[in-house]
């Protein structure tokens, strides 16, 4: 039988293909991650979790915290409390489908 609650949980290495998957599904909307990116991400990382249903992976979510800055295409992510230096969209996903529901814009940093 079929359950549509998802399970929370810690991520592990074993989700970084079904992660890289959605990940590229929606990469016109995220940033290009591949396997060694993701290792590095998921260590810096101070909370990433899965959303699992019926066994799969979902839906991720990475989170950092202050003070953290990491590289993107978009140039380097820096973090400090609601700041950040560049616009940064906070989104609930559904599968393959998303809704945005904040934007952090991006304010000076002094």
């Amino acid at each position: 039988m079929k359950s549509d609650a998802a399970r929370i949980r810690p991520a592990i290495a074993a989700d970084f293909p079904a992660i890289l998957a959605l990940n590229a599904a929606l990469v016109h909307f995220l940033s290009p991650l591949d396997a060694a990116r993701l290792r590095l991400l998921h260590a810096q990382a101070a909370y990433h979790r899965v959303a699992e249903i019926d066994g799969g992976v979902v839906a991720f979510l990475l989170a950092f915290r202050e003070g953290a800055a990491y590289d993107s295409p978009r140039g380097t992510m820096h973090f400090l409390r609601h700041r950040t230096r560049q616009p940064v969209h906070l989104a609930i996903a559904d599968g393959l489908d998303f809704e945005i529901v904040t934007t952090l814009d991006a304010t000076p940093m002094d």
